[in-house]
């Protein structure tokens, strides 16, 4: 009896190749050009589709089904709209930022028993991943040559292509220095705070107050901004939280006037 077998997620065929003496592939799967035509090199009589995930309509039929998706362990973080989680807290539903700069929303979630690598970089603590996720990224160039009698050194980068992290060592990888302009989120009280004020130049004049001469009191019970300012800066202040509506108690301390109230909250 021949044991057959479906792959997914081929990669470069290493499974298919190790085991195909023991067991007959019926399909595989990659979405990657490079890796398919390797695939389609060694085994050209297999079906080789693309993204496994549109099987599920019309599965092919095996005794065993074999492969694993790229991933990384828990606690690397990913980029969502709402913010960046941990990789096991990302859900179904989520938008993720994707490799083109777009918010693109989670479909599956998952997570298995993998072995992985540490991919170091210039800069880098370590990235830990499997070791067939792909990075997109790029390699430099360079040779030598002579100019006006002179040894000169030309340098260029290669064409971006997504690379195993495997095969990383020598490549420059990509990273997002732009994201998408996100609306400015719901404020969330973390203690007693209660009063909200719309935004206005005398608002901001106390925020920018707050950065050079305030702290906060903030817990379950009090909710507090606090200024320590010199005569000049009280003269200032005290009649934009007093138009406000804002209660405050002023007390002289030994160097400076202490002014607490009530945290506004925007």
């Amino acid at each position: 009896m021949t044991i057959t077998v479906g792959y997914v997620c081929s990669g470069y065929g290493g499974a298919e190749l190790a085991f195909r003496r023991v067991a007959e592939p019926v399909f595989m799967s990659e979405i990657e050009p490079f890796p398919r035509a390797i695939l389609s090199h060694w085994f050209p009589d297999v079906p080789l589709h693309g993204d496994f995930t549109l099987l599920i309509e019309d599965p092919p039929i095996c005794d065993i089904l074999a492969g694993g998706t790229p991933c990384f362990p828990a606690g690397t973080t990913v980029t969502l709209r709402r913010g960046i989680v941990p990789i096991e807290d990302v859900r179904v539903g989520d938008d993720a930022l994707t490799h083109t700069g777009i918010w693109k929303p989670v479909l599956r979630v998952g997570s298995k028993i993998a072995d992985t690598v540490i991919l170091k970089g210039q800069g880098h603590e370590g990235l830990e991943t499997t070791s067939e996720h792909p990075f997109l990224s790029r390699k430099r160039m360079g040779r030598s040559t002579r100019v006006n009698g002179k040894s000169v050194r030309l340098t260029w980068w290669s064409e971006v292509e997504w690379e195993e992290a495997r095969d990383m060592p020598g490549r420059h990888w990509a990273l997002p220095t732009s994201y998408p302009v996100l609306p400015i989120p719901a404020p969330m009280c973390v203690g007693n705070e209660s009063v909200r004020a719309e935004i206005s130049e005398e608002l901001l004049e106390l925020a920018g107050a707050y950065v050079g001469d305030g702290w906060v009191r903030m817990d379950e019970r009090r909710g507090y901004t606090v200024f320590g300012l010199n005569a000049a800066k009280l003269g200032r202040i005290k009649p934009i939280l007093e138009r406000m509506g804002v209660n405050l108690t002023v007390s002289e301390e030994r160097t400076a006037f202490r002014t607490p109230f009530k945290t506004l909250v925007l």
